[in-house]
């Protein structure tokens, strides 16, 4: 995955020289000045989806006393989840909530621990996970779920 990230950001670098030089010399009819901004639009986008596709819910919402079943939520109960997105080289360290320094796996993660009690209206539930990640003035705004449960 890190390579194809890589190869993706690579491309939209080449792009944006292609830009620089489409500055300094075109000429009438020229296929660069048609295509490049449709080109610069598709590698952003699959750069995107790789990124939402390597964001992911780590450890499911469970039983506190039976890890291995999943969470019914009831008044009162607190829970604990964890979400990651896998390592890329490419990211850094620069983030206050999922540091690379402190993986044990080599993957961004932030555990969430003692989560609010929630008032359940539904018989099945789904939590979902938002962040924004900036990368080379790129924002992308990644969101993942927990499966949902039957309460």
């Amino acid at each position: 995955i890190t390579s194809l990230a890589e190869s993706q950001l690579q491309t939209r670098q080449q792009i944006k020289k292609l830009e620089e030089l489409q500055q300094k010399v075109s000429y009438k009819g020229d296929p660069i000045i048609q295509h490049r901004p449709m080109l610069e639009e598709r590698i952003v986008e699959l750069f995107r989806n790789l990124m939402k596709s390597a964001f992911v819910v780590e450890r499911q919402p469970c039983m506190p006393m039976h890890p291995d079943r999943p969470l019914v939520i009831k008044t009162g109960v607190q829970f604990t989840t964890k979400v990651r997105s896998r390592k890329f080289n490419i990211l850094g360290t620069n983030t206050k909530v999922m540091n690379m320094e402190e993986s044990n796996n080599g993957s961004l993660s932030a555990e969430f621990k003692h989560l609010a009690s929630l008032i359940v209206t539904e018989e099945l539930h789904l939590i979902t996970f938002e962040t924004e990640v900036y990368h080379q003035g790129l924002k992308i705004d990644l969101e993942v779920s927990n499966s949902a449960t039957k309460v």
